[in-house]
């Protein structure tokens, strides 16, 4: 929101680069899963009581937003 026009012109090349050359960065294969209890009531040792969200980069975001639109 607060950066320059010239990151959107970086992005888009990064991004087109990415789809011309059909390689993902490893950073794009990876992220961190968050467990989160399903209710307030539940026994926090069982393991069935748990949905995970996985928390990806932001470029990852950005990327999925792009593809998707």
């Amino acid at each position: 929101m607060n950066a320059g026009d010239d990151l959107y012109l970086h992005i888009a090349l990064l991004f087109s680069a990415i789809l011309v050359h059909s390689f993902s960065p490893k950073e794009f294969c990876t992220s961190t899963i968050i467990p989160i209890p399903k209710g307030s009531n539940v026994h926090m040792t069982d393991s069935a009581n748990y949905g995970g969200i996985a928390i990806s980069s932001i470029c990852v975001k950005i990327f999925d937003h792009g593809v998707l639109q």
